[in-house]
């Protein structure tokens, strides 16, 4: 299995249990997100290839991503509903939230950052 496999079937495996209703059900539908991550990460960085000890900060990047997707597609902040006694209410992160947290994430990443002297 290659990297990206193996990512995107540890991802899978935290939003299959946390949040169940987001757009990925498949690793296959969960790679392109790994590949997007790690590719704006390394472009960030400025660095040609990332070590091992990124794995976690591309995973927390690809998921903010996919779930920012399913928060597109379902337009919902706030859901509420009772029966009797009982009620429950949910509250979603609208997609400014879920860039602020990209931004968070990347800018945390600042120390890692490499500099690129041009040369003419």
């Amino acid at each position: 299995m290659k990297a990206s496999e193996v990512l995107a079937v540890e991802l899978l495996s935290h939003l299959v249990k946390l949040h169940p209703n987001s757009s990925c059900k498949t690793p296959e539908e969960v790679i392109p997100f790994i590949e997007e991550a790690k590719a704006d990460i390394v472009l960030h960085t400025r660095r040609e290839e990332l070590p091992s000890y990124f794995e976690s900060k591309i995973k927390k990047l690809a998921k903010i991503r996919i779930l920012k997707v399913s928060a597109e597609n379902d337009r919902v902040k706030n859901k509420s509903y009772s029966e009797g006694v009982v009620s429950k209410s949910e509250t979603y992160l609208t997609i400014a939230d879920y860039e602020k947290q990209e931004a968070e994430l990347l800018s945390s990443l600042n120390v890692h950052r490499r500099c690129r002297v041009v040369t003419e």
